[in-house]
């Protein structure tokens, strides 16, 4: 009977935690080449029940004793496409990131809102450089213009090639914050194509994600109901039967 009590409330929390996943993919509608999440969960071990009598022993079943939340899930999934037709706007189609260079190291986006910061380079507008197959891009003139390959030339001269990369191994991407992404299994060549003037939207559909929402308060109301079943037996059991 005890059993029950913690079993539903480990339903509670996974629910709790389903909740903050989707309020952030919902907070993220809105940013650019946003990738969403999904919050997986298993099941603990289960144990065998068995019971007793006299001198004999018999199998009733398995009896489970909860979930957890294990590990999120990236919808790697591509987004709606929107044109802007500002030169620094970029959208790749196919698997490939845009490789920045952060304080941490490298670092993969999507997100392909760029702009010329204070020194002419090719940034992000959270300031990380957009590197090419020599460094970091350097903007000397105004007449911006990027191929499908990711070939950058200004005012008719190469400036170079965008780095086009993705993780080695499928699963092998930590999501940092920010739209930035750390590979674990190392980084290869990408064959994806470049679209100028275009941004890549978030991949969130905020109405399967209301409903979603809605899921989550009704598993989170069941669980309560048992919890609430639970607490009500336990106290008849030690209030009542253990009276006589």
């Amino acid at each position: 009977m005890v059993r029950g009590l913690y079993t539903a409330a480990t339903g509670m929390v996974l629910q709790m935690e389903r909740q903050e996943v989707i309020a952030n993919n919902l907070a993220n509608v809105s940013t650019t080449g946003y990738k969403r999440d999904d919050l997986v969960a298993e099941a603990f071990r289960e144990k065998l029940l068995q019971a007793k009598r006299a001198n004999r022993q018999w199998n009733v079943g398995p009896i489970g004793s909860g979930v957890a939340g294990s590990w999120l899930r990236t919808d790697f999934s591509p987004g709606a496409v929107v044109v802007t037709h500002a030169p620094l706007d970029l959208a790749l189609a196919g698997e490939g990131f845009l490789v920045v260079q952060t304080p941490a190291g490298q670092r993969l986006t999507r997100n392909g809102s760029l702009v010329r910061d204070a020194e002419g380079y090719l940034a992000t507008r959270q300031g990380y450089r957009v590197l090419g197959d020599n460094g970091p891009i350097y903007l000397a003139g105004t007449d911006v213009r990027i191929n499908g390959d990711g070939e950058v030339t200004v005012d008719g001269a190469p400036a170079g090639r965008l780095l086009l990369m993705k993780p080695a191994a499928d699963g092998g991407l930590i999501k940092e914050g920010a739209n930035l992404f750390r590979s674990e299994s190392g980084l290869v060549p990408a064959d994806c194509r470049v679209q100028q003037g275009v941004l890549e939207n978030a991949n969130v559909q905020a109405v399967m994600e209301m409903v979603r929402m809605i899921d989550v308060s009704r598993a989170s109301e069941a669980n309560q109901k048992v919890l609430a079943a639970h607490d009500s037996a336990l106290d008849k059991a030690v209030n009542e039967v253990g009276r006589v």
